[in-house]
């Protein structure tokens, strides 16, 4: 629904999809909730008016399912894809964390 939305709302869709991959994470649907929550960061990634937080969860999400899924089936590889994505939320909220300074501090703003 949100795809053909032409006021850049697109990236609810995303949003949408991470909240609902996140669900079945906690049902330990871990294949299904992968699918859901990589196509929903995919969807949020290249979008620019979606809010940076959002970004942030859906990472946090991310890194979340393949903690739990690690539990649930030790030595497969997730916990190094769980890394992965925390990395990129660290990124991701060290940049945010950056704008946000630089606004407080007027950096970056036109003269």
């Amino acid at each position: 629904i949100y795809e053909a939305r032409p006021d850049g709302a697109a990236w609810l869709r995303g949003d949408a999809q991470s909240a609902l991959g996140a669900a079945l994470t906690g049902q330990g649907r871990f294949t299904e909730a992968e699918t859901l929550l990589v196509g929903g960061f995919d969807a949020l990634r290249d979008q620019s008016i979606a809010p940076p937080w959002i970004k942030e969860d859906a990472l946090l999400a991310l890194s979340a399912l393949y903690e739990q899924w690690d539990a649930a089936e030790p030595g497969k590889g997730y916990a190094e894809m769980a890394a992965q994505w925390r990395e990129k939320l660290d990124e991701t909220s060290k940049s945010r964390n950056a704008e946000i300074g630089n606004v407080q501090t007027g950096e970056g703003a036109p003269q």
